[in-house]
C-alpha cells in the first residue's frame, strides 16, 4: 500500500486518476458510498485509495488541493467502517489509517477490489443498476446493464469461451484450420509440446473442445473452438452474425451516391483461416510504392501500410471484439483510409489505452 505522502505527491502532480479520489468529507455520506463501490467493483484495479480532509481543486481557492483536515478522525473512521458494513449487499472491509501532515489529520482508506464471486457491489437502497458503479479515469461511473452482465457471468467458473456447444461434434472443425495452427505454432516455437498431441489432445489443450455433458467418452466444440477453428457451415449455423465483412467505398465518404453505394465481401471462415484470408485481400487493394535497386533489374512494389502493421489491426478488431453481440466485423476501405469497427466497447479505461495489459470479455 502507498503512504500518505506518496500518494499526495501523485495527487498534486497528476491529479486524481483511476486508483486516487480525494474528498473534502466532513461526514461519510453518498458520495462516498459511489467511490467506494467503484473500487470495488473496476476490475483488475486491485482497489483504490480514498483520502479525506483534502479540499478539492474546485473548492479550493488556488485551484489547488489543499489539506483541510478532519475534525473527528475517529468518528470519520468508525462511520466509515460502518457504512461499509452496512450500505452495500456485501461487507466491504477497508483498511483505514490516519496521516498528520502540516498539523491536520487526513484519513487514507484503501478500498480493495471484492472476487469476482461477490460482484456487484452496490448501495442496497438504490438496488441494480442504479447503486453499483465503476471506477473509470478519476470518475464513479453508473453501470450499465452490460456491466452487470458481465459480473454476473464473471462469477461462474466457467468463462464464455469455455462454454461448450453439445449438439455440435468434432465434425463441425476444419482440419485445415487445425494444420494452419499447427504451422503457425512451429513456427513460433518448434518445440512446443502441444505440437506432439494428437488433434483431439490438441483440441482439448486449447479449450477448444471439452468432454461431452451426458454422453460417456464424446467431446463436444466450445465456443472458442468453433470461432478459431469451425467450418463455415458450422459458424453459420451457430453463429450467424459473427462474419467479417470487407468493404469497399467508391470515394471517401459513407454512400455519398446512393447510385454508387459499396461493394462487400462476407467472410464466414474460422479465426485462423479467415485472418491470413482477409490480410492478403486489404494487401492486394492497398496502393504500392514502387522500388528498384541501383544495380538491379526487377521492380519491388511495397505496400505503403506494411503487412505486420495490417494483420495486427485484423487480430485486434476480432480477438477484442464482443462475441455475444449478434454484429459483423466491419473493414471498410475508403479511397484514403481504412476504418475498423467491431461490436463491443473498450473494458479498459481510456485512459490506461497506452499502457501495456489487456483485459478479455
Amino acid at each position: 500500500m502507498l503512504n500518505f505522502d506518496e500518494l499526495w505527491e501523485l495527487l498534486t502532480i497528476e491529479d486524481e486518476g483511476v486508483e486516487i479520489e480525494a474528498k473534502k468529507c466532513s461526514e461519510v455520506g453518498k458520495s462516498c458510498w459511489e467511490t467506494i463501490s467503484a473500487f470495488s467493483n473496476e476490475s483488475s484495479l486491485g482497489g483504490g485509495y480514498l483520502i479525506l480532509g483534502i479540499k478539492s481543486s474546485e473548492e479550493s481557492d488556488t485551484n489547488n488541493y489543499e489539506i483541510e483536515g478532519i475534525a473527528d478522525p475517529d468518528k470519520i473512521q468508525r462511520d466509515l467502517a460502518t457504512q461499509c458494513r452496512e450500505v452495500f449487499n456485501i461487507t466491504i472491509r477497508p483498511q483505514t489509517e490516519t496521516a498528520n501532515k502540516d498539523g491536520k489529520i487526513v484519513i487514507v482508506a484503501f478500498i480493495p477490489e471484492v472476487q469476482p464471486s461477490e460482484k456487484p457491489v452496490y448501495i442496497t437502497k438504490r438496488g441494480l443498476p442504479q447503486g453499483a458503479f465503476r471506477r473509470i479515469a478519476s470518475t464513479d461511473q453508473k453501470c450499465t446493464d452490460r456491466d452487470i452482465e458481465l459480473f454476473y457471468q464473471e462469477r461462474n467458473a466457467q468463462t464464455y469461451d469455455t462454454t461448450i456447444f453439445p449438439d455440435a461434434t468434432l465434425d463441425d472443425l476444419d482440419p485445415e484450420a487445425i494444420a494452419t495452427y499447427r504451422r503457425e505454432r512451429q513456427a513460433l516455437n518448434s518445440n512446443a509440446s502441444e505440437l506432439n498431441f494428437d488433434d483431439q489432445q490438441l483440441l482439448y489443450a486449447l479449450n477448444a473442445i471439452a468432454r461431452h455433458p451426458t454422453q460417456k467418452g464424446e467431446y463436444c466444440p466450445t465456443i472458442a473452438g468453433l470461432i478459431l477453428f469451425g467450418k463455415a457451415i458450422a459458424l453459420r449455423r451457430y453463429f450467424p452474425m459473427h462474419r467479417i465483412d470487407y468493404i469497399l467505398i467508391e470515394g471517401k465518404e459513407w454512400v455519398s451516391d446512393p447510385d454508387k453505394r459499396y461493394q462487400s465481401l462476407e467472410i464466414r471462415e474460422p479465426l485462423l483461416l479467415a485472418i491470413p484470408k482477409l490480410t492478403t485481400l486489404i494487401l492486394n487493394d492497398l496502393p504500392k510504392a514502387f522500388n528498384l535497386s541501383e544495380n538491379g533489374i526487377h521492380r519491388r512494389e511495397t505496400p505503403l501500410i506494411p503487412r505486420k502493421v495490417i494483420r495486427e489491426a485484423i487480430v485486434n478488431a476480432l480477438m477484442h471484439r464482443n462475441y455475444r453481440e449478434r454484429s459483423p466485423v466491419q473493414i471498410i476501405r475508403f479511397s484514403d483510409r481504412l476504418e475498423i469497427r467491431n461490436p463491443g466497447y473498450s473494458l479498459k479505461p481510456t485512459d490506461e489505452l497506452d499502457q501495456p495489459g489487456s483485459k478479455t470479455l
